[in-house]
């Protein structure tokens, strides 16, 4: 019974992952193409992909939450606040370009997008110590991926004060970083995952 229950587990966890890659997949495409459709004259179609996208961002956290939780649980909530926060802020940008008038939706906009990128980047520094911790990938891709997310969140800070050249250096790493995780959470959704302690 202990077997069973433990090997349903781990089955549950590898779905999850596998919905979780595909809602990262979608969640980069629905954002791109909704936030190139903002300026246009189908901003209320942007408006909703960028909506969507803010759901999947939410069901992420949802997801990811009992996964982490089961070894660190303050991660885990920390990472759910961090996906909560980037949703709202990205959606609320999204709202600010359809509702208000140009001059205010851009200055808003140039706020709102850097925040909830680097509410996400603080979340995901502490989901990538619970990879290190728990060695559920090897050390130095985690290691990796913690160092691409510090740039992201430097980045940010260097577009909110508006070092936009300067901010692309340290962006790039962390935009590669963050679709690298995407593939290897379809490479673990096809495994149970073993924390190694």
């Amino acid at each position: 019974m202990i077997v069973h229950t433990k090997r349903s587990r781990e089955e549950d966890y590898g779905l999850r992952l596998r919905i979780i890659w595909a809602l990262f997949l979608w969640a980069f495409i629905f954002y791109g193409v909704g936030n190139s459709l903002l300026s246009s004259n189908q901003a209320l179609l942007g408006l909703l992909l960028i909506l969507i996208n803010s759901v999947w961002v939410c069901a992420i956290g949802v997801l990811f939450r009992p996964i982490i939780a089961r070894d660190k649980p303050s991660i885990a909530n920390i990472y759910f606040i961090s996906r909560v926060g980037e949703a709202l802020f990205l959606g609320l940008g999204a709202i600010m370009v359809v509702v208000a008038p140009q001059d205010v939706w851009t200055a808003w906009n140039a706020i709102l997008y850097p925040l909830g990128m680097i509410i996400l980047g603080i979340g995901s520094i502490a989901f990538c110590y619970w990879l290190i911790s728990t060695k559920c990938i090897h050390k130095l891709l985690a290691w990796l991926w913690l160092i691409g997310y510090i740039c992201l969140i430097f980045g940010m800070l260097l577009t909110l004060l508006e070092f936009d050249s300067q901010a692309m250096y340290f962006l790039l790493p962390g935009a590669v970083f963050e679709i690298s995780f995407a593939v290897l959470l379809l490479f673990l959704g096809q495994r149970s995952i073993h924390p190694k302690h």
